[in-house]
């Protein structure tokens, strides 16, 4: 009588299931594959699917715009960093002693890693969205398991 409340167990979306090996799809080949898994493996019925489609474009638009702002949110951070370091290497040719010297020296080279670390945060943000530009898969796979399986699915949504 219990077997009754068994609770019914779905596979894991792993990038083999996406065929042919090696497709990067775009995200209408996304959307669709979306679909085609979540119909297979008996997750959602045809009636259905098509709004939960929707929810996942939704989604994957809302991802896209959150790296295109993570962009936006470090360039004034680089823009910062390079006015500081021309702060200080202008004091640097304004020092007068040894030691007012050595203090702008310090700040030079405080200033080139606050630079360099912002300019590699950047970097690393404009590298995320082109690589979900150009690849649907880690966001498609991470999306899927988190909705199949719960928030303990390995993943998450957006695979990052």
């Amino acid at each position: 009588m219990f077997g009754l409340f068994k609770r019914k167990t779905y596979p894991t979306m792993t990038p083999q299931i996406i065929q042919p090996p090696g497709l990067t799809p775009s995200a209408a080949e996304a959307k669709s594959l979306y679909c085609d898994y979540m119909i297979a493996i008996g997750f959602y019925r045809k009636d259905r699917v098509e709004s939960m489609a929707g929810h996942f474009a939704r989604h994957m638009r809302e991802h896209e715009t959150a790296l295109r702002e993570a962009i936006s949110d470090y360039k004034p951070d680089v823009k910062q960093a390079k006015s500081e370091l021309k702060e200080c290497q202008a004091e640097l040719k304004a020092a007068a002693t040894p030691k007012e010297k050595t203090w702008a020296e310090q700040a030079v080279h405080r200033a080139e890693a606050a630079l360099a670390q912002a300019e590699a945060e950047l970097e690393k943000a404009a590298e995320a969205l082109e690589a979900f530009k150009q690849d649907k898969r880690p966001f498609l796979i991470g999306y899927v398991n988190k909705e199949v399986h719960g928030d303990d699915a390995e993943g998450g949504r957006g695979g990052n």
